[in-house]
């Protein structure tokens, strides 16, 4: 070999070293940074699974994620499963609000500890339910009637909350059903294969829990994606469809929320993005007349605009918005909040969507 192609070896070589060294530091400072990203639009706690839901200016967290989010669900008498709209579309368009004890309605999420009683309207010729909020909550230990129930993959203790909200409930959904509460005393741990492809190992948010949502504590949503899967579609949805707790503007466009591993909201909270959100047919069913769409329509677009593929090629699954992990009960989410990235997500993590943002680690 010459001493000029030598020495062009050596050369080409150095660039290489050098440019994949550069590429490591660039996709390391871009994975841990501290960026902002948008803010918090809108707030909503859904204290029964599958029922409507309470629109708010803030709220405050507990271990299960929002406080009283999804801490009550309907179950069959016959086998104990639990109802949600997907049984039951017409659990939709069933109303909620929590009063104090002097019968005031309580419009704030970080005065909710005020709560006496959890409150379910409809439009029908039906008087108000009114459940104390502490029933139910104790189970046997309580002098309460206590069940063991599956919600998917997770076994959970739940209290019954009383003779008067089942007879309300199974005259609504025109079958015997039961409502009930996650019991205080209550261990559901997180999905531990999820978790920590965020960079969540668990270990720090051992008593962070969900309480009745299908898998974690709060779930986000984004306006620009909304807005994209809009465009897509011949009859727009609202974001109602898609029953988030937290609603954010982002700054950069649709699907940002996929690169988002973890996030800063406002000053203190942080969470983790652990799981995007596959869609079933509750988007398709419209929140304010439980009319459902026949075309399948929005889920069947997400499929095609921003599912997973299978092995082959299959698309799987349509995703719309992020579960999240938070660390630390007693936090405050506020309407305006800024929203900061913390950590992006590692590239090969949401290589596999469609549609995939390009705001991830590498």
């Amino acid at each position: 070999m010459s001493k000029k192609i030598w020495v062009g070896a050596l050369a080409t070589s150095a660039c290489v070293v050098a440019g994949g060294a550069a590429y490591i530091m660039y996709q390391s400072r871009r994975q841990r940074c501290k960026r902002r990203v948008g803010r918090v639009t809108a707030i909503t706690v859904y204290p029964v699974k599958g029922i409507g839901g309470i629109s708010l200016p803030a709220a405050t967290l507990d271990k299960h994620g929002m406080m009283y989010d999804r801490n009550w669900m309907l179950i069959r008498v016959r086998n104990h499963e639990f109802l949600t709209q997907r049984q039951v579309a017409r659990l939709c368009l069933l109303r909620t609000h929590f009063e104090d004890e002097d019968g005031k309605v309580i419009t704030d999420g970080t005065h909710f500890h005020r709560a006496a009683y959890l409150c379910v309207s409809t439009t029908e010729n039906m008087a108000n339910l009114r459940v104390p909020v502490a029933a139910g909550s104790k189970g046997k230990a309580g002098g309460e009637q206590e069940y063991l129930v599956k919600v998917w993959a997770s076994e959970v203790r739940v209290g019954d909350a009383g003779d008067a909200a089942a007879v309300w409930m199974s005259k609504y959904c025109r079958e015997e059903v039961r409502l009930v509460r996650i019991l205080d005393s209550s261990h559901r741990p997180l999905n531990k294969y999820y978790a920590p492809r965020a960079g969540f190992n668990g270990d720090e948010t051992d008593a962070i829990q969900p309480a009745l949502s299908d898998g974690y504590p709060l779930h986000l949503t984004t306006e620009e994606s909304l807005a994209f899967l809009n465009t897509k579609l011949s009859d727009p949805v609202p974001m109602d469809r898609f029953r988030a707790n937290i609603v954010v503007s982002a700054d950069e466009g649709p699907w940002q929320e996929d690169g988002w591993a973890e996030l800063l909201l406002g000053s203190d909270t942080r969470c983790f993005s652990v799981k995007p959100c596959d869609r079933c047919v509750v988007p398709t069913i419209d929140q304010q007349t439980a009319t459902l769409n026949r075309a399948i329509q929005p889920t069947k677009t997400l499929k095609q605009i921003h599912g997973v593929h299978e092995d082959g090629g299959k698309t799987k699954s349509g995703f719309f918005g992020q579960n999240l992990v938070h660390t630390r009960a007693g936090d405050v989410i506020r309407v305006g909040d800024a929203v900061t990235v913390l950590r992006y997500m590692d590239k090969r993590l949401t290589s596999q969507f469609k549609g995939a943002s390009p705001m991830y680690a590498g």
